[in-house]
């Protein structure tokens, strides 16, 4: 095997309307982990603007790949990483 893992920013994922609002999720996350590979998230902060539909909340943004009920990626790489270790460690302790 070539690769075990690939990081890519957050918009291969979920993808984000010029208004601002999600787009559905793409295929990468599920095609990943069919071929085997590990895949983490990148470009999270909690001082930039994202995605309306997380209502200015970064907790809701992290959950959206950590817990969403159709895919979780294996970890995110954050500007804020006290913010995203609480919250994947509050989503694996439910």
């Amino acid at each position: 095997m070539f690769a075990s893992e690939i990081l890519v920013p957050k918009s291969y994922i979920l993808r984000v309307y010029n208004s601002h609002y999600l787009q559905s999720y793409t295929s990468l996350v599920l095609d990943a982990h069919k071929e085997g590979l590990e895949i983490f998230a990148l470009e999270f902060a909690n001082d930039v603007h994202f995605a309306y539909s997380y209502s200015y909340d970064p907790t809701t943004e992290y959950l959206s790949f950590v817990d969403n009920g159709v895919f979780s990626v294996d970890g995110v790489l954050s500007d804020f990483p006290v913010t995203a270790s609480a919250i994947i460690e509050a989503s694996c302790s439910l």
